[in-house]
């Protein structure tokens, strides 16, 4: 939760009479950080209030330099941490089983806890593969999986490339247009496409049915 920029507070004490009485009110201004204008490299309002949603409810960090990398393929690695992260980083008990994932990469906790709870697969049965860079119906994928594999209808007739959907990611595209997560460019939903940072900021706020406003 974020304040809006103005808020009224006002406490109330409830009589004997069950009616209520104003007891006390102010006024305050309240300053919003905003995290976008803090990324040198953020420039696109299209994913402005999702870049401060993000990075303000510790989903998503910037990359160093005081860089968020809005256009930055976005990895496998960074898809499961952020999920990690909004089930506030449970504790893992067990390594991923998984070669490439070194105990004490940053991302090894988050590999390890998505693999149990089969919201990830290897690319092949020993390997994580956690630089690759995630497509579009991948990542839709992931979220599908994450929410526990619903069947959901979309009408994906609308867009023109709707064929090029691979079959595995048939369900998962389904449930993210269903819920407004993925909207496409306006005539093709682009699934075979490297999904961005800023893209997958904005697909999560959407997910999450999240806003933030900040002052400029």
């Amino acid at each position: 939760y974020h304040a809006s920029e103005w808020f009224s507070l006002q406490l109330y004490r409830a009589t004997e009479y069950e009616e209520v009485v104003l007891y006390y009110t102010t006024e305050a201004d309240v300053e919003i950080p905003c995290y976008f204008n803090d990324f040198v490299d953020c420039e696109a309002e299209w994913y402005h209030e999702a870049v401060d949603f993000m990075v303000a409810n510790g989903l998503m960090n910037g990359m160093g330099g005081n860089k968020f990398g809005p256009n930055t393929a976005l990895s496998r690695a960074m898809v499961v941490t952020v999920l990690y992260r909004l089930m506030e980083t449970p504790e893992v008990t067990e390594p991923s089983t998984f070669t490439d994932v070194p105990a004490d990469a940053w991302y090894a906790d988050a590999v390890a806890w998505a693999q149990d709870e089969g919201i990830v697969l290897g690319v092949i049965l020993t390997e994580f593969a956690p630089d690759q860079a995630v497509t579009r119906e991948q990542l839709a994928t992931i979220l599908w999986r994450y929410e526990g594999c619903p069947e959901e209808e979309a009408d994906l007739s609308s867009f023109g490339d709707a064929e090029t959907i691979s079959p595995y990611a048939q369900s998962a595209m389904n449930m993210v247009v269903a819920r407004g997560i993925v909207k496409g460019d306006g005539e093709n939903l682009n699934p075979l496409d490297q999904a961005t940072r800023a893209e997958f900021a904005c697909m999560m706020m959407r997910y999450l049915e999240g806003e933030y406003t900040c002052k400029e």
